[in-house]
């Protein structure tokens, strides 16, 4: 994939590969995809994670390109936000589940632990064991 091809590729494509995602994270996701990724998450959440104020976010979307660092952590939440929808069925209802305290997670809320790549990778491993019903 050369980089002229990561100025044309999807939401939809970034979501479907890893080699994509990764490419474009180091590249920089453009403003316009970092709006469409605020709609389909959750701004305030957006907000928390990258911890910015509102009216940072609003200036990030009007970007040309947005940092490696910023773009990987969108992609990345953007992952994880998904992934809690497909176990709960609709974003909103996921997002609520989210604010809710795991037993598995130290009793801390995935939502408290989005905003290092770290957490969003623990959150990720325990929403795929509950997937699978995996409740140890």
């Amino acid at each position: 994939m050369s980089d002229s091809n990561l100025s044309e590729i999807t939401l939809y494509e970034v979501k479907k590969s890893k080699v994509a995602r990764i490419r474009l994270a180091r590249k920089g996701i453009t403003g316009d995809m970092a709006k469409e990724i605020v709609n389909q998450v959750d701004r305030d959440l957006m907000c928390r994670v990258l911890g910015v104020d509102p009216s940072t976010l609003a200036r990030y979307v009007k970007r040309k390109r947005l940092t490696t660092a910023v773009s990987e952590t969108m992609l990345d939440l953007l992952t994880t936000v998904e992934l809690a929808q497909s176990i709960w069925e609709e974003r909103r209802g996921a997002l609520q589940r989210m604010e809710e305290p795991i037993v598995a997670l130290g009793n801390e809320s995935p939502i408290d632990l989005m905003d290092t790549f770290e957490g969003r990778r623990w959150v990720r491993e325990i929403l795929h064991k509950i997937e699978v019903g995996d409740f140890s």
